[in-house]
């Protein structure tokens, strides 16, 4: 009975070490503009981060100014060093679907970023993914911003 006892207690901690160990999608991260003004009202969301990819999430937060959002396929990856964000040096040049995705409230879009051909596996270091978004007409274009560590 003494030996179950000790066995039911170690599950029991363990538990939570279970819940919190492991889960990439709880990994902080940061969103932002270059503009800081958000004027398309976009957000990011990231999950599955791994030093080969992730799943960048975006979506259109209200359609209060009216405009309806775009993008494409293409991102890049910056990496802070040294105090300031630079461009990471590509291993291999990418190739792009020329398609451009409509972002609405009602249907958020998923990137499956997987940056291993372009730049390698990512060593451990805080990186950001950068992307452009536009209006439909093109009138507004802002970079968008979403941090991760590695």
């Amino acid at each position: 009975m003494k030996r179950y006892s000790h066995i039911v207690i170690a599950v029991i901690l363990s538990i939570p070490m279970l819940l919190l160990s492991g889960c990439d999608k709880d990994k902080k991260v940061e969103f932002y503009t270059a503009s800081g003004n958000n004027t398309l009202g976009i957000e990011f969301m990231a999950e599955s981060i791994t030093n080969k990819g992730m799943v960048l999430v975006v979506q259109k937060l209200d359609d209060s100014g009216g405009e309806k959002a775009v993008t494409g396929t293409m991102y890049d990856i910056e990496q802070f060093k040294d105090g300031k964000w630079s461009a990471i040096e590509e291993k291999q040049s990418p190739f792009w679907d020329m398609i451009s995705n409509l972002i609405t409230t009602e249907r958020a879009r998923e990137f499956n970023l997987k940056w291993e051909y372009r730049y390698g596996e990512l060593p451990k270091g805080k990186y950001r993914v950068v992307k452009e978004i536009s209006s439909e007409n093109r009138s507004i274009t802002e970079q968008y911003y979403i941090e991760f560590e590695i």
